[in-house]
């Protein structure tokens, strides 16, 4: 999943709605087993490790 989020983020869409509308699409659910939104893709980026997470994956993909 945070390879999605980075790859997003590369090209150049670091907005909620985007990125919800990429991980719905590639099948995720949030833990409740429901579609992403923007507001549940951000507070998922507020939790601890995901920036190290979404960091990490960035690096992997220059």
């Amino acid at each position: 999943m945070s390879q999605i989020v980075a790859y997003t983020i590369w090209e150049g869409f670091d907005n909620g709605y985007v990125i919800a509308e990429r991980l719905n699409e590639a099948g995720y659910q949030n833990k409740a087993g429901k579609a992403w939104d923007k507001d549940i893709y951000s507070a998922w980026k507020h939790q601890k490790g995901t920036a190290t997470k979404i960091a990490t994956a960035l690096k992997l993909s220059e």
